[in-house]
This record gives structure tokens, C-alpha cells and sequence, in this order.
């Protein structure tokens, strides 16, 4: 390896260099180095979205076992909330609004993909005693409809306050649940159109849940890819021209870019992943990575035929191909280990696939820059005798690097305390989750879901699953008993607004029956069978099938926070987690934790722990990558310098701007890992050449070097601000902070590179004197 570096990877067949033969027959090159990509245009067509939440949790966390139980047994896990909402102050009791949710629970269930169990005001009963011995009458009757009768029904059901009907009674809700929430875009669609359809005149309809978030989102995925790639294309060719000056010099750079992001999105279909929410940035994120290598390899192409015009443009192509080969392949070699590093440190499927994908278009971008570009190259970015139209960029970028050379102590120290005030501002960052988090302000969802939380009990909610042991176990004196108490202890905790449990219906019922005082329970121990068989026989027994099992072992108590974020609810998850322990241990039924917050929760710990060892080993295969390539621990050390400024630096724009620690968030610093290296091999390659003169600090094409890595890094840098332009907040912090990052990396390679690399020149300088 250290042969290959020293030379420039300038390995001989017989007198002719692989650089000679890749350019003797430029088009088989061109042909040869373009097949591949056939093969990633079909796997572009084996690309499947999941936009869901659920797709960052680990198949086998408790949590998530006990959510499907929950979707299996009762039915109404992650559904489609739909909310007829009146003007503020008028009752939602009225009758054409009751008749237009009568209609809408009837029609909804014929559409495909809605599963059975439809809950609304005009699906439940109420439970209540007539004089033909029924326990149970429907909640809303009659044609028309009584309004009058209505409301004295759900007035005496307080389980449905908050659930079913607004706790101002100006709003009624329906709960659709769903094959698969995490599919359901067309479920969704088909459920708006048909509630919009019966929704009277005045009345507005909301739809939320988690089934309608994700759907939301995946139209924000396709909504985003559709700017995103148009976008980026036009930034890039901005750059391009900007930094190469000729239009033709665009266009091989223009394919190399393109290819490498169809192998990275190919690869997603051809090894049967799943394009997520983060996915969305995976074009760009590959597009700009691709674009630095075509900018260092034309540069140095136009630099030699300036600089020798007596040259042949394929000899002169030859030069510099060998003056950057071996920096293109340690940058594409360091940068895809960065992203390997989120494969191998992630418990998170989608964060690593986008390390496996994106590692996978980086190496196929360091690929096409050595063979297809150079050959489309030789002909179409030729300036040969070109002046220097970017000189007084290179004035620039030589002034500070010579600055740092020359006073190489000063420069540390001040860029030293820079790092030690953003070290301050980074250990501020937390990790934090929330819903909302993911829709901009104003989005119809999000206004949705807003006005859940403030009529109703909202949509944040987590569950206990009691299991009695036994078919029937439920339906005794003491399981009631066990399970109201639960209740009280859940309803006790702090954030918790309101918990239902099927141990109310049975007081309900007992209090009716018996006349005993409201929200006593039965003693005997034979009762609340009686009380379910009564009410069967008049009833439907599928009323409480969200609540309680066929075979009466298995029950859920379901309790709704006051907010959804990670951060507030992990104490109460954690306080809920103990009581079910607790109960299980001391009445000798099972209770697991379930539901959404639960399941949110247990994906953010895995986050949270796995996090410093995604990014360590990151960090780790770059910097042994680099120490290997550079062969030598000291110039390793060196190059690694952009890296750590670069995160410190994205760290500390977190903290600065508020933005949390999540899943997208997360992979930025392994991200900018594999990044900032780039800056810090190009320039510690460069550095390794002898200057001309002795009063010359820096080597001759420095300044070019220095002046691709300034254009690889804005180029990087508008790449990324264009994920901000997402209308998914978390792909926009997803895009800042990453750009964020090149600048800061690109600012560590120019003032600290120099200065690292004249320290320890006068350090060996007074070791030999």
C-alpha cells in the first residue's frame, strides 16, 4: 500500500501506466465503465416507499411484540382519526351532523383496506335499562334523528367523552383502523373524499392518527423527490460552470453524478430495502459527494494543459490523473466507510441501509471519476493556455494558508478556542422525538392533530395489556377489581390526561342494574359475567371488542398523554413499565406496556444508546482508512483534523438552533465523517511535495488543490441546502446541518492543515539541529 501511494497509484504494464491504457481507447472506456449502471437502472424499478415511524423500531423490542398483539386482539391500533368539527361553542349534537356520521360509519367500512371496527358515536350503545330488560340502546336513533334523545345518551357514557364526541361537544370523531397504517395512502385518500362528501355545510373535517401521518408523509417523499433532483441539478451545474468555466466540462461531471445516485438508489430495490423518509436526501447526499472528484480531476487536467501546453491533451490527462488518483480513491474508500459506519454502528434498519446505499454510490462515484470521466474529459474541458480567471481566489485561499504556516502556533490556538466555544454549544444537544416535529406549521395534519389535543384527549397514547391466564379471566369479580385499580394507578401518573378501561362498563353497568352508588363495582364473584351475557342478549357482543378479547382473557387500558415528545413521556413510559411489573408480580396477571408512545420510546433509547458507537465507529474506519492510505499515523493524525471540526460544528448549530437528536438527525455526524476527511487527504496529499524554493511554504499546485476543495465544499454545501428546501422539517435540519458541516470541515483543512503540518516540520527541524 505505501508503494502504491508514493507513486501516485502509477502501476506500469510494461512502459504504459493504467492511466495510458484507460486513455488509449476512450470510448470502450466510456462503454465499459457505463454498463454496470443498466443493471442499478432495474433496480430503480424494485424501489418500495415506507414512510413509517415503525420502520426505525427493531422487530423484536417488547414494545413493538406487544403493539402487534394489541392491532391482532383489538384492532383499532394506529388507525385514521377522522373529526367532524363544528364551530366553536355549537354543539355537535345537531341532527344533520349525526345523520352525516351515521352515513360515513355505515360507508366507510365498504372501502378496501378499512379493517373491521369502525368506532363512532353511531356504532357504540349506551348502557342503560328499559322496560323490556334491555341493558344497551343505541346512541343514535331514529329518522330523523332525535338530537335531544342523543345527547342524553352520550351524556350518560362518560367513556366516549373525549374519545367519540368533543369534550366542548362542539366536534365528533371516528376511529377507522387499517390493514397496514403503514401503507395506507390510498385508504386514506378514498376515507377524506367519502367524510368531505357527508360532512354537512359549516362542518370541517379533519383527519390525523398515525395511519394518516404516515400517509402525509409519504406524499412529502414523493412531493420532495420530485424538487429535490430538478433542484440539486441546477445547483450543481452552477457550480461546475463556476469552478470549470467551460459548458462542455459539465457534462461528464453531470453523468458521473447521475450514476452514482442510480447505483445508490438501485442498490435499495436490488437488495430488497425500503426507501424511507431519510432516503429522500440519498440522491442528493451521493450527487454531491460525486460532484468534488470531477472538480479535482478537471482542475488538475486544466492546470497541466496551462501549465504545458507542449503536452498532448491525453498526455496531459495522464499527469493529472496521476497528480489525483490516489486522493479521489482514498477520499471515495474514507467517505464510504463513514457511511459504512452507520450500517455497522446503527440498530436501525433504515439508517443503515442509507449507510449501505450511500456507501455503495460513493464508491461507484470514485469508480466513474477514474474511468469514464477522464476519458469524456481529455476532450471536453480542455483550456488549454487558459489564464487564471480565479486568481484572486487563490490569493485568498494561499494568504491563509500561508498565514497559518507561518504562524502555525496562533493559528491553532485561536482556531482552538472556536472549537472549545462549539464543544460548549454541542454538549448542550439532546435527544429528543416528536410527531409534530416532522410537518411544517400549518399542514392539514398537523392541524388535525392540534385540534385532538385540545377537544378531545388527543392522539398520544399508551396502553397496558393485561392477560388473565385463562379464557373467561376477566370476567370475575377480582380481574375487575385488578383492573380498575390498575386503571386508578395509570390515571395517577403525571401527563396522563384520561385512562379507559373495560372495568368502567362494567361499574356502568353494575350501577344500573343494582342502583349502587356510580363507579362502585360488583363484589359478586359470578356478576360481571352476568352483567356481559344481559347485555349480549340485547347488544352486539363485537361492542367491546376494542377493549376485551373473544375469549375474555386479555383486556387493554388505554391512556392519553398530554404531549407526545420523547423526552416528556419517557418518565411516565418508564413509571408505567414499573406498575405493570409490579401488578404482574403482586395479583399474578401479565401486564405489558404497550402502545405508541411505548413503542416511540423504545426506538429512541435504541437511538440514543447506539448513538456515540455509530459515530465512533464512523470516525474509526476513516481515520484507519486514512492513517493506511497516507501510510503514516502522523499525516493520519492530520488529515483527520477537518473531520472533528467539522462534527464540533454541526453539534453546536444543533444546539444553537434548537434541533434535536432523532433518527434522520442522528446520521449526520457519520455523514460528515466521510465527508470532511476529503478536504483533510487532498490537502495532507498535497503537502507531501517539496516546495520549489526554500522561502516557499507551500508546494506549487497547492493552490489548485486548495481551490478544488473550495468548490467541492460549497458545491457540497448548496447540494445539501437543497434538502432544506424539503417541506419535511427534520430533512431540512437533515440538510443545514449536514452543509454546515462541509464548511466547517473545509475551514479545519485550510487554517489547521498548514499549521499541524509546520509544527511538526520545525519540531523535526529543531530535533536535527
Amino acid at each position: 500500500m505505501k508503494a502504491i501511494g508514493s507513486a501516485g497509484m502509477a502501476r506500469t504494464t510494461g512502459n504504459r501506466t493504467w492511466q495510458d491504457i484507460l486513455l488509449a481507447a476512450p470510448w470502450l472506456t466510456v462503454l465499459i465503465s457505463l454498463l454496470p449502471l443498466f443493471w442499478f437502472v432495474y433496480g430503480l424499478t424494485l424501489v418500495q416507499k415506507d414512510s413509517s415511524v415503525d420502520a426505525f423500531v427493531a422487530n423484536d423490542h417488547p414494545a413493538v411484540a406487544a403493539r402487534d398483539f394489541a392491532r391482532e386482539t383489538f384492532g383499532i391500533e394506529d388507525p385514521i382519526i377522522v373529526v367532524f368539527a363544528e364551530k366553536e361553542g355549537k354543539s355537535a349534537l345537531n341532527e344533520p351532523l349525526l345523520s352525516a356520521l351515521r352515513a360515513f360509519t355505515e360507508e366507510v367500512q365498504e372501502i378496501g383496506g378499512v379493517a373491521p371496527g369502525v368506532m363512532s358515536l353511531a356504532s357504540k350503545r349506551a348502557i342503560v335499562t328499559n322496560d323490556a330488560g334491555d341493558l344497551e340502546a343505541p346512541l343514535i336513533v331514529g329518522d330523523p334523528i332525535d338530537p335531544e334523545a342523543a345527547e342524553q345518551l352520550v351524556a350518560s357514557m362518560p367513556p366516549f367523552q373525549g374519545t367519540l364526541i368533543a369534550h366542548t361537544g362542539d366536534a365528533l370523531a371516528a376511529i377507522v383502523p387499517v390493514d397496514d397504517p403503514n401503507h395506507a395512502e390510498q385508504v386514506v385518500s378514498e376515507v377524506r373524499n367519502l367524510a368531505q362528501r357527508l360532512a354537512p355545510p359549516g362542518v370541517e373535517v379533519h383527519l390525523t392518527g398515525v395511519a394518516t401521518m404516515n400517509s402525509r408523509l409519504a406524499e412529502r417523499i414523493a412531493d420532495d423527490t420530485k424538487v429535490f433532483l430538478p433542484l440539486a441539478a441546477v445547483v450543481i451545474a452552477l457550480f461546475l460552470l463556476w469552478a470549470l468555466k467551460r459548458p462542455t466540462a459539465i457534462i461528464a461531471p453531470f453523468i458521473v453524478v447521475a450514476g452514482a445516485a442510480i447505483v445508490a438508489v438501485g442498490s435499495i430495490g436490488l437488495m430488497d430495502g425500503r426507501y424511507y423518509l431519510i432516503t429522500t436526501a440519498l440522491p442528493v447526499v451521493v450527487m454531491a459527494i460525486a460532484v468534488a472528484d470531477s472538480i479535482h480531476l478537471t482542475l488538475a487536467f486544466q492546470r497541466q494543459r496551462r501549465l504545458h501546453p507542449e503536452l498532448s491533451r491525453r498526455a496531459a490527462m495522464g499527469r493529472a490523473m496521476r497528480d489525483v488518483a490516489t486522493p479521489i480513491i482514498l477520499t471515495s474508500v474514507t467517505t464510504a466507510l463513514g457511511f459504512l459506519g452507520l450500517a455497522v454502528g446503527s440498530p436501525m434498519v433504515p439508517v443503515a441501509e442509507f449507510g449501505l446505499v450511500a456507501a455503495a454510490g460513493t464508491m461507484a462515484a470514485g469508480v466513474l471519476s477514474l474511468t469514464f470521466l477522464p476519458a469524456v474529459q481529455v476532450y471536453l474541458a480542455d483550456r488549454k493556455g487558459a489564464g487564471t480567471s480565479a486568481s484572486w481566489m487563490d490569493r485568498i485561499l494561499r494568504g491563509l494558508a500561508t498565514a497559518s504556516a507561518e504562524r502555525p502556533l496562533l493559528a491553532c490556538i485561536l482556531t482552538g478556542f472556536f472549537l472549545a466555544v462549539a464543544l460548549a454549544f454541542a454538549l448542550q444537544v439532546r435527544f429528543d422525538y416528536e410527531r409534530d416535529n416532522y410537518f411544517l406549521a400549518g399542514d392539514p395534519v398537523l392541524q388535525a392533530d392540534q385540534i385532538l389535543q385540545e377537544r378531545f384527549d388527543g392522539g398520544n397514547v399508551v396502553d397496558l395489556i393485561v392477560d388473565t391466564g385463562e379464557d373467561g379471566g376477566l370476567l370475575t369479580a377480582d380481574a375487575v377489581a385488578k383492573v380498575d385499580d390498575l386503571q386508578q394507578r395509570f390515571e395517577a401518573l403525571e401527563g396522563i390526561r384520561t385512562v379507559s378501561a373495560f372495568s368502567e362498563q362494567i361499574s356502568l353497568m353494575h350501577e344500573r342494574l343494582t342502583g349502587a352508588q356510580p363507579g362502585s363495582l360488583p363484589t359478586s364473584d359470578h356478576a360481571p359475567a352476568e352483567y356481559m351475557l344481559l347485555y349480549e342478549a340485547s347488544g352486539e357482543p363485537e361492542d367491546f371488542d376494542n377493549q376485551i378479547d373473544f375469549g375474555r382473557r386479555y383486556t387493554r387500558l388505554r391512556g392519553h398523554a398530554a404531549t407526545g415528545k420523547f423526552s416528556a413521556n419517557e418518565p411516565l413510559v418508564e413509571e408505567l413499565a414499573s406498575i405493570a411489573a409490579d401488578a404482574s408480580a403482586d395479583t399474578g396477571i401479565d401486564v405489558q406496556v404497550s402502545g405508541r408512545l411505548a413503542v416511540n420510546d423504545g426506538w429512541m433509547k435504541a437511538l440514543r444508546a447506539s448513538h456515540a458507537r455509530t459515530i465512533g465507529a464512523a470516525v474509526l474506519f476513516v481515520f484507519i482508512a486514512t492513517v493506511v492510505v497516507l501510510s503514516s499515523l502522523r499525516q493520519g493524525l492530520i488529515a483527520i483534523v477537518p473531520v472533528m471540526t467539522g462534527i464540533l460544528l454541526l453539534y453546536a448549530a444543533m444546539a444553537v438552533f434548537g434541533i434535536d437528536l432523532a433518527p434522520a438527525t442522528s446520521m449526520c455526524a457519520a455523514i460528515a465523517a466521510g465527508l470532511g476527511v476529503d478536504f483533510g487527504i487532498h490537502l495532507t496529499k498535497a503537502l507531501k511535495a517539496e516546495p520549489k524554493s526554500p522561502g516557499q511554504l507551500l508546494p506549487a499546485g497547492y493552490d489548485t488543490v486548495m481551490r478544488a476543495c473550495l468548490f467541492s465544499a460549497l458545491s457540497l454545501a448548496a447540494g445539501f441546502c437543497v434538502v432544506a428546501t424539503s417541506g419535511t422539517p427534520v430533512l431540512r435540519w437533515f440538510g443545514l446541518l449536514i452543509a454546515s458541516s462541509a464548511v466547517g470541515s473545509l475551514l479545519g483543512a485550510l487554517i489547521l492543515i498548514p499549521a499541524l503540518t509546520a509544527l511538526y516540520q520545525r519540531g523535526k527541524q529543531k530535533a536535527h539541529a
